[in-house]
């Protein structure tokens, strides 16, 4: 999530513009709201922002705007942009729409959308076949055109694996080609064909086993989430022994306005938000900047990591934490 949000918070300047939109498959529709949203942001412009930067500005948004209307949607979309710089950032669930003018980012929803709703593989086997998809919340694409992929179906159709080890060796060293050219975590279903995957915890977040050479894309994206899920209660699960292990040691700040300073003094290295906090947006301030967008950008500026935890889990910390570098 670090790598994510580094080169939203270096560009750090002002007059900066936030833009979450939904958007949907009807383009017709797209047009309207998009044209809505252009005119709502030239008014957030102040006025003491020259006329030769705000027509930058202006200019950026709308050939940004014109791409989007061109393509086909189903998710939200956070547009970031400034007079000499600009960013389209796919979000992985359904966001809150606003716009925002200041010196930070809107950066919850996508710090959210990399973080807890991440983008994420799935390697299928089953009888003599292998699959590849890329999946994120409900979208689910298969990977056909992918030669590591090939080259591990060619490795289970040519050869008795289950007799010949060094066959098996074969499979293990090209299932593990295969995962570290992938750019998202990678669950295995029905992957006891695959070999020994145990020294891939790097890559491969969950497993499961079965034969799924005839399963749908839906049925898959559907064993796939369970398990992602799973493996997220784990990792929150982890968080949360962390976090009282932080508190015996001193080490854990709580509450806004003391991590605030904190974030400021350069002592925080891990911000902790319950998602209560991160996602909810008032809709008489949608289109300011919340504290936790403030405390999020602030929190990488300072080169940390933020984490984000299951509703009321940090109501002690008033649905806040961080841990401290010294």
């Amino acid at each position: 999530m670090k790598n994510a949000m580094a080169e939203l918070v270096t560009a750090q300047e002002s007059p900066i513009l936030s833009i979450i939109v939904d958007l949907g498959i009807v383009k017709r529709d797209n047009e309207a709201k998009l044209k809505h949203l252009m005119g709502e942001a030239a008014k957030l412009i102040p006025s003491d922002v020259t006329t030769i930067d705000r027509d930058v500005l202006l200019k950026r948004l709308e050939l940004i705007f014109t791409g989007l209307e061109s393509e086909t949607h189903n998710a939200s979309v956070a547009v970031f942009i400034a007079k000499d710089y600009a960013k389209v950032v796919p979000l992985n669930y359904r966001a809150t729409e606003r716009i925002v003018l200041g010196t930070a980012f809107a950066a919850s929803e996508v710090a959210y959308s990399t973080a807890s709703c991440p983008r994420f593989n799935i390697l299928v086997g089953g009888g003599s076949s292998v699959r590849l998809f890329e999946a994120a919340a409900d979208q689910i694409v298969e990977i056909k055109d992918n030669e590591k992929l090939a080259h591990v179906g060619h490795l289970l159709k040519s050869h008795d694996h289950a007799a010949h080890p060094s066959e098996q060796q074969k499979i293990h060293e090209a299932v593990a080609a295969l995962c570290e050219s992938l750019h998202w975590p990678l669950i295995l279903v029905g992957g006891a064909q695959f070999a020994d995957t145990s020294s891939l915890t790097d890559q491969v977040i969950a497993s499961i086993e079965g034969n799924y050479e005839h399963a749908t894309s839906t049925e898959i994206l559907t064993v796939s989430k369970d398990l992602l899920q799973t493996w997220k209660d784990e990792q929150a699960a982890k968080e949360l022994e962390e976090i009282e292990k932080l508190v015996a040691d001193k080490r854990l700040g709580s509450g806004r306005d003391e991590i605030t300073e904190l974030i400021k003094a350069g002592r925080v290295e891990k911000l902790y938000v319950a998602e209560s906090a991160a996602l909810k947006v008032d809709s008489a301030a949608e289109n300011q900047l919340t504290v936790v967008d403030e405390l999020i950008t602030s929190t990488f500026q300072f080169g940390g990591e933020v984490v984000f935890l299951p509703e009321n889990s940090l109501a002690k910390y008033e649905g806040m934490a961080a841990a401290l570098r010294y």
